[in-house]
């Protein structure tokens, strides 16, 4: 159906709506949607983006007049293919998502598996700290690199922040120590915190800030940190706060 005719029956029907630039940021965050323990898109609230139980991901509608959604769904994750393509994805109040490719419009229905709600996620953590942020050294210098890769389970890594900068330590041996100092640069003082991260989880946030300023809320209750810019928000738990 072309999109003139479909939006002449379906309009009062749409509750989220989300534009090329939100598609393209959601695909930026999609290797996490190929997990095997929550493999799909998942749609809750006013959000639609992805989770790994690591990590999350999601993009808001902000739109005021759309409701948005009363349950978690999960989507497809062959989707991912659809929305490369992708002008618009819609959610209708039948909990149908909609993708328009060109003029085109067809619809999907939601997976009849147990999706969690990144809604109850995002807005119910509470969280103690609030910085505002930018990136200080440039993410491509070999070092955060090397950090990004030590994939070792038992290697010590801490983000910590004091003295206005976020440094990073990691020990990937007794005799090998990694440090990256100001990562990150943020406006609060007599701030003294570290936490344990596994340091390839900041990768995709990273990569995908690169020089911009965003947001970071940091949770010493239930060991979250979150990223933000926008209507963008990206969390991750890490193993323990010291």
């Amino acid at each position: 159906m072309n999109i003139r005719e479909y939006l002449s029956l379906n309009r009062n029907k749409i509750v989220l709506a989300f534009d090329k630039e939100d598609i393209k940021d959601l695909l930026k965050f999609k290797e996490m949607a190929k997990n095997e323990t929550m493999k799909g898109i998942i749609v809750s609230g006013k959000y639609i983006g992805f989770t790994d139980t690591y990590r999350l991901f999601a993009v808001e509608d902000t739109d005021k007049e759309r409701k948005g959604t009363d349950t978690a769904n999960l989507y497809s994750i062959t989707l991912l293919n659809e929305l490369f393509k992708a002008e618009t994805i819609a959610i209708l109040n039948n909990g149908k998502l909609v993708i328009q490719i060109g003029t085109e419009i067809t619809e999907y229905e939601a997976l009849n598996k147990k999706a969690l709600n990144i809604k109850k996620v995002i807005e119910s953590y509470e969280y103690t700290t609030f910085l505002k942020s930018s990136v200080v050294n440039k993410t491509t210098t070999d070092i955060v690199w090397k950090m990004l890769k030590l994939t070792k389970f038992d290697t010590r890594k801490y983000f910590i922040f004091k003295d206005n900068k976020v440094r990073v330590e990691a020990y990937p041996n007794e005799d090998s120590t990694l440090i990256l100092n100001d990562l990150f640069e943020y406006n609060k003082d007599n701030l003294d915190i570290k936490f344990n991260l596994n340091v390839k989880y900041i990768d995709l946030w990273l990569k995908y800030i690169k020089n911009e300023f965003f947001n970071i809320s940091l949770s010493t209750s239930n060991s979250a940190i979150k990223f933000s810019n926008c209507n963008i928000t990206y969390i991750v738990m890490p193993m323990r706060v010291l």
